[in-house]
């Protein structure tokens, strides 16, 4: 008998045919319990269709299942949805925005600061169809874009990065699919 099946990963580790859940869990468990302040970078490579998006969604499964004060808040961005350096760079601004928690001041700050370090970077686009509505939010500043002094934009991130501190919660940037990006596009995921 021939299966069909589709082009789709797993998003439940009790499905797990290829063993992926075991790392994922041991990943999540070290995430959520690294005790450092300074940011990581941590890669899955491997070819097309060995499992690299299933073990990160079994890895999110897993993070939700940690108390509330160790999860990290999850940023999940598809970099291939967009073209070029500066909507890379706005798209992942609007992204991180859009997750943000609304009842926190740290937060709400740091959230004016990406609207204002995204402007910074070339601009801001309309994100409303893939941000959760933090696009109607960026909207309202795209009508002050031109009234604005230019940015300091090493001063911004700098602030950025003193709210992060500050803020005490984590943020776990999760990039799928960027071997779909162009070799021209792939540096600056990451810049």
């Amino acid at each position: 008998m021939t299966a069909l099946y589709a082009d789709r990963p797993s998003s439940n580790p009790q499905e797990d045919l290829f063993g992926h859940a075991p790392f994922a869990e041991s990943l999540a468990n070290s995430i959520c319990r690294y005790p450092g302040s300074d940011g990581l970078v941590l890669s899955l490579y491997g070819p097309w269709g060995s499992g690299k998006s299933t073990a990160l969604a079994y890895v999110r499964h897993f993070l939700e299942r940690h108390p509330a004060v160790e999860q990290p808040i999850i940023v999940n961005f598809n970099p291939w949805w967009f073209s070029g350096q500066e909507n890379l760079a706005r798209a992942f601004l609007g992204q991180l925005q859009a997750v943000l928690p609304a009842k926190s001041d740290k937060f709400k700050k740091l959230g004016d600061l990406l609207g204002d370090f995204a402007e910074g970077v070339g601009g801001l686009v309309d994100l409303s169809g893939m941000t959760g509505g933090a696009g109607s939010k960026i909207g309202k500043l795209i009508g002050t874009v031109t009234k604005r002094k230019p940015r300091d934009i090493p001063a911004l991130k700098s602030k950025i990065s003193s709210i992060l501190r500050e803020a005490g919660k984590r943020i776990l940037v999760v990039v799928d699919d960027i071997d779909r990006l162009t070799p021209e596009e792939t540096p600056y995921v990451s810049a």
